[in-house]
């Protein structure tokens, strides 16, 4: 990186954009929790269709994830 201080700049942006992201697929998760773990104690859907729902909103987790590293979302050091 040497003097060049846009390595900086890229850094923080990255690190702001993925903590953004990261809040979102919390948030996404513990409200997704909060509807399947008491639908499936109380019977309205079974174990087997709570947990598979569950494994497709981690999917999605990652996929949003995904969006902090996609080309041309931020600009890298030195306009790379």
């Amino acid at each position: 990186m040497g003097d060049d201080l846009s390595g900086v700049v890229y850094a923080v942006r990255l690190g702001r954009k993925a903590q953004a992201v990261s809040r979102q697929n919390i948030v996404f998760s513990i409200a997704l929790l909060a509807v399947l773990v008491p639908s499936a104690i109380l019977g309205l859907l079974t174990v087997a269709i709570a947990v598979t729902a569950h494994e497709v909103a981690e999917i999605i987790a990652v996929l949003n994830g995904l969006r902090a590293r996609a080309p041309g979302s931020s600009k890298g050091p030195a306009g790379s």
